[in-house]
């Protein structure tokens, strides 16, 4: 079943290969979706904790662990619902209380944007940052389950980017026919961006059918 539990989770309205709850692996005899989720999420903060707690011996952790901002990334557009079933589990799972003060503590970010950040920070040379022009940003995220697309635009002195079409999300199993079928759709949008040249394209189309063939 592996990440795929998470598609139980999804939103009905997302464009999907996934017709069904059928089409999904069953979840674990009693257990809903929340569940497995709360079930991750603990097992995540004790395995932070024990580390933490094994080779920084000094450290006081329990007078910080009341205290912990904690910042969870779901994908593109599992918005609203979504982002309620994620801290109903934070809270089942004894990370905060489910009170206002608990609730402030926890932070939901997409992630498009959390790759932007990342991207940012690590990858975007300093160059292409300080062009006094505008500069596009394509984050194109295949995960276990999901497909999010997010672009933006780019500005320096300071540092600040505006989303600049809608970010979007598919649901799709991780096999490489289908991702595939769903990328081919994305180049099909960006046909004539500025975002996206013909040599790009092509070196994009070759990787993919290479990752097809192999399979």
């Amino acid at each position: 079943m592996k990440s795929r539990w998470k598609l139980h989770l999804s939103p009905k309205h997302l464009a999907s290969s996934i017709n069904r709850d059928n089409d999904l692996p069953p979840l674990p005899s009693e257990k809903s979706a929340v569940d497995v989720l709360t079930d991750f999420i603990k097992y995540l903060f004790d395995c932070v904790k024990t580390y933490v707690r094994e080779h920084h011996l000094a450290f006081p952790w329990s007078s910080v662990e009341d205290s912990i901002e904690y910042i969870f990334t779901h994908p593109n557009g599992w918005e609203g619902p979504q982002q309620q079933l994620y801290r109903r589990a934070i809270v089942q799972a004894g990370l905060v209380p489910s009170t206002r003060e608990g609730q402030s503590r926890v932070h939901m970010l997409t992630e498009g944007e959390a790759s932007l950040h990342f991207c940012v920070a690590n990858i975007v040379d300093t160059e292409t940052i300080n062009q006094a022009a505008p500069r596009g940003v394509v984050i194109i995220d295949a995960g276990g389950g999901t497909i999010d697309l997010s672009m933006f635009s780019m500005m320096s002195n300071p540092i600040s980017c505006e989303e600049i079409a809608p970010a979007e999300c598919m649901q799709l199993w991780s096999t490489a026919g289908f991702l595939l079928i769903h990328f081919a759709s994305f180049l099909g949008r960006l046909q004539g961006s500025v975002f996206v040249t013909r040599r790009a394209k092509a070196l994009l189309q070759s990787g993919w059918l290479a990752l097809l063939n192999s399979q």
